[in-house]
C-alpha cells in the first residue's frame, strides 16, 4: 500500500501519539512494525505493536520478554498473539505462567489463548478459572470452555454462577457456539 512508507517512518516519531497511530495503521495493513516498537518506551505502542505482529502473522518474531512486561496490557496482547499462532509447542510454557499469574486481565486473556491452542488439554487451567473468586476469571474461564469437547456441559453448569456477570458471559459463549442444547 502507498501509505507503508509514510507508516514505516512515523514509527520513530518522537510523539508517542503519533508512534501509536502508525504502529496501529501497520497492523490494519498486516505489516510488522520495527521490532524496537516492542519495547517502546509507551505502554500502548508496545501493546499495540504486539497485535499488529500478530495481524502479520509474524509470530515468530514475538520475544518470550513480553509475558513478563510490567504492563498487563502488552502481557494480555502477547496471550492474544501466542492464542492466534496456533504454535502450542511455543507459547504453552509462557501462556501456563502467564495464567497463574495475579492479576485478571492478563491471566484471563491466557486462558482463552490456552484453550485456543490445546483444547481438552487445557480442562484444568481452565477448571481453576472457572472456581476463582474473581468474577472476571471466571468470565473468562467460562469464555474459554467454549473450545472445550463438552463445552454444552461446562457452559450450562456457568448459567447457574451467582454473579450475573459471569452467567452472562457463559449464555453468550454457548448462544455462540454450534451447540443444540437448548439453554
Amino acid at each position: 500500500p502507498r501509505l507503508s512508507p509514510v507508516f514505516n517512518a512515523a514509527q520513530r516519531d518522537a510523539d508517542s501519539r503519533v508512534r501509536l497511530f502508525a504502529v496501529r495503521s501497520l497492523g490494519r495493513l498486516a505489516t510488522a512494525p520495527d521490532a524496537a516498537r516492542l519495547a517502546d518506551s509507551d505502554v500502548y505502542v508496545r501493546a499495540e505493536a504486539v497485535a499488529a505482529f500478530s495481524a502479520a502473522k509474524a509470530f515468530d518474531r514475538l520475544p518470550f520478554k513480553l509475558f513478563s512486561d510490567p504492563s498487563p496490557h502488552v502481557r494480555a496482547a502477547a496471550a492474544d498473539a501466542a492464542g492466534a499462532s496456533g504454535d502450542a509447542a511455543r507459547f504453552v510454557p509462557a501462556l501456563e505462567r502467564l495464567a497463574a499469574e495475579p492479576g485478571t486481565m492478563a491471566p484471563g486473556r491466557a486462558l482463552l489463548a490456552l484453550a485456543k491452542l490445546r483444547g481438552d488439554a487445557a480442562r484444568s487451567v481452565l477448571e481453576r478459572g472457572r472456581e476463582d473468586k474473581c468474577w472476571w476469571l471466571r468470565a473468562r474461564a467460562y469464555e474459554a470452555s467454549g473450545f472445550l469437547s463438552d463445552a454444552d456441559t461446562v457452559l450450562s453448569a456457568g448459567l447457574k454462577d451467582p454473579d450475573p456477570r459471569v452467567a452472562a458471559q457463559a449464555l453468550e459463549t454457548l448462544a455462540a457456539s454450534s451447540s443444540t442444547l437448548a439453554a
